[in-house]
């Protein structure tokens, strides 16, 4: 399975929360997957820079009410 994060960068300084997830993810069988044009400065073991067409479910760490990469999404999405 591959799982699309959005990561949230001002509310996860030095992306923490997102590194654990990533974590996670890898450590049950699957792979993380963020794009190459967001938060380029994020680097962790295991991650896979794609397109987000390419996953079977997106976490979404950044919501709002004005922005939510789900609206564009075909595959299934939780927001954390």
């Amino acid at each position: 399975m591959r799982i699309a994060l959005y990561p949230n960068i001002e509310r996860d300084p030095g992306f923490v929360v997102t590194r654990r997830l990533i974590s996670c993810i890898i450590q049950e069988g699957a792979t993380a997957v963020i794009e190459n044009d967001i938060a380029p400065e994020l680097l962790s073991d295991g991650l896979v820079r794609d397109s987000y067409d390419t996953c079977d479910l997106l976490i979404c760490l950044a919501e709002t009410e004005l922005f939510s990469p789900r609206r564009t999404m075909k595959a299934p999405s939780i927001s954390l």
